[in-house]
């Protein structure tokens, strides 16, 4: 079989794109592949596999998850009719993520939830205090920290209501309304 010379610039231009779209797949594969586990190594609380290599510092999850979604990305983009509206949507996820990332370092936002969560399964806690600021946040974080931990440990919150030295002409309702339900018998 012969082919017409104007024709074989086209003819390895189009296998020339399908080997690379093949190697996109295959490292999208690894990518994939490594990240999970790192995941793994997160969830089974097993070291070795948390560092992609030994000696290394630990992959951090959310890291691990960014990195998983942009393999699953060349995967798709190394297809031959990639679905575009899947490849936006994981593309703007893996954004999100970078900038919550970044948002999270910049502001020292790291609250060690996780490593909290571990603590408890691990070492036999029997009560988890909680001192969180009587804010909206801290509410909120309160809240979470309490689903997150109900039926494992005893989860309490100091007592908030008036200050010593304070007026009770100042105080709001909710103020009032905690100090009454963190009332004490006077000894």
């Amino acid at each position: 079989m012969s082919f017409d010379s104007s024709e074989e610039p086209f003819l390895r231009s189009t296998s020339y794109a399908r080997s690379l779209r093949r190697g996109t797949r295959w490292v999208g594969v690894l990518v994939m592949a490594m990240s999970v586990s790192v995941l793994l190594g997160w969830y089974l609380d097993f070291a070795a596999l948390r560092s992609l290599l030994p000696g290394l510092l630990d992959m951090k999850a959310n890291t691990a998850v960014g990195l998983s979604i942009l393999g699953a990305l060349l995967v798709l983009r190394g297809l031959s009719k990639p679905a575009h509206k899947l490849v936006q949507v994981l593309g703007t996820s893996v954004v999100l993520l970078g900038v919550a990332t970044l948002a999270e370092y910049a502001w020292h936002l790291n609250l060690r939830i996780d490593e909290l969560l571990k603590r408890v399964e691990r070492n036999g806690v029997q009560e988890v205090v909680l001192a969180t600021n009587p804010n909206m946040t801290g509410e909120a974080t309160a809240a979470f920290l309490a689903d997150r931990l109900r039926g494992q440990v005893r989860v309490t919150r100091l007592a908030s209501g008036l200050p010593v030295g304070g007026d009770l002409e100042y105080a709001d309702e909710v103020t009032l309304g905690r100090a009454l339900s963190g009332r004490r018998e006077m000894i």
